[in-house]
């Protein structure tokens, strides 16, 4: 992040939430940097979609992370509709 490398970023945050689900300090701060990175790239989606899917995790919503994902869910348009099944 700090390179503005936020593409690499995110994979590596990634790696981090999905590889380390038991450690919720560090999952936390992995999905809030991840939908930070969505947002340098101007992918909203992408970020509106990490920010949905990290509040909806019962383990983190005691994080401030989550908190903070929360706003930023909401100040870029709230939660996506659900994706509709083919």
């Amino acid at each position: 992040m700090k390179e503005k490398k936020y593409a690499e970023a995110i994979a590596y945050f990634q790696r981090i939430y999905i590889m380390h689900s038991r450690w919720h300090d560090w999952v936390a701060k992995a999905y809030l940097r991840s939908g930070e990175a969505f947002e340098q790239l101007k992918d909203t989606t992408a970020a509106r979609k990490t920010y949905q899917e990290m509040v909806g995790i019962e383990e983190l919503q005691s994080m401030p992370e989550s908190s903070t994902a929360k706003q930023r869910l909401d100040a870029l348009g709230g939660p996506l509709p659900p994706e509709k099944k083919s």
